[in-house]
């Protein structure tokens, strides 16, 4: 959701209700940032009601294909990503293991963690971000045909008239002597594999990497941290999620930065996850991209 500039309110899931209704489920707490996107029209027959005490949200990490995400007692909708799922039930006692026999992990710790590796922002991160640096674009959180909602004529004029540029990407911050490499598409599995990696140095510093802090190369501003480590300070490397020009990237991707306070050396990858993007920084259409193939 945005205000009237275009810039991001809140973010969150919406589903559809076996009963008709809708359940919206977000990390705002209060229900009065939702009353100015109901239609003037529509005020008198659309009530809201804050169901946190009647629902649970729980994130699934790892949900493999194949396996009924509806299983259990008490679920009422699932919305699955590239992550894993999120259902919510009105039964948050169900012991998990059980029901998918080990196949799925519920650990929060192990979410905010692959939240990070993968490069999805928060509801709290995005907010005041246009929908183009939060990524809400490749999550298919934009429709531009629909009309009359707040934020409207920036969000279509960034897309049919701008050059999307500065987007919300997933990063690691490595000790300077790490000679590794993470490319643009890898796995957020693939990822993880390579932060077990110990340095030589006994002197690899600790980070007190903060939200909102930047990340200069060669004493120039190249990124901001977004998304912070998860328990700060503690020894790298670290996932993170940082902002940054997508096309200015590769003067210092790989390089040693500082941060937090000293120095490290970074990677920041496009995830899987964001599918093909044109020459302007949009996603690709289908249809562009059968036409893109054909060329090649």
């Amino acid at each position: 959701m945005c205000d009237i500039k275009g810039r991001i309110h809140s973010t969150g899931r919406l589903f559809n209700l076996p009963d008709g209704s809708y359940l919206y489920d977000s990390e705002s707490s209060s229900l009065g940032h939702l009353k100015p996107y109901i239609l003037r029209k529509q005020r008198k027959v659309v009530t809201l009601e804050d169901v946190t005490e009647k629902f649970t949200a729980t994130a699934l990490l790892g949900a493999p294909k194949g396996v009924n995400m509806f299983e259990g007692s008490g679920v009422l909708a699932c919305a699955q990503d590239d992550i894993g799922v999120v259902r919510i039930v009105t039964d948050d006692t169900v012991d998990l293991g059980t029901v998918f026999n080990e196949k799925v992990q519920s650990s929060e710790e192990g979410y905010k963690f692959y939240r990070r590796v993968a490069g999805y922002l928060s509801s709290s991160e995005a907010k005041g971000m246009t929908v183009y640096e939060a990524n809400v674009d490749l999550l298919n959180g934009i429709s531009y045909d629909k009309g009359c909602y707040l934020g409207q004529e920036t969000v279509a004029r960034g897309y049919h008239k701008g050059q999307i540029r500065k987007r919300c990407m997933p990063a690691v911050i490595f000790p300077e002597d790490w000679e590794g490499e993470i490319e643009d598409g890898e796995t957020e599995l693939s990822v993880a594999s390579k932060l077990n990696y110990e340095s030589g140095d006994e002197s690899a510093r600790e980070y007190d990497v903060k939200q909102g802090e930047g990340v200069e190369f060669n004493g120039k501003k190249v990124a901001t941290v977004v998304t912070p480590p998860l328990t700060p300070p503690g020894k790298i490397p670290t996932p993170v999620i940082i902002s940054t020009y997508v096309d200015k990237r590769e003067a210092w991707n790989g390089s040693v930065v500082e941060v937090g306070g000293g120095t490290g050396r970074i990677w920041c990858w496009k995830p899987q996850w964001w599918g093909a993007l044109d020459e302007r920084g949009r996603k690709m259409k289908t249809k562009d991209m059968s036409l893109q193939m054909k060329e090649e």
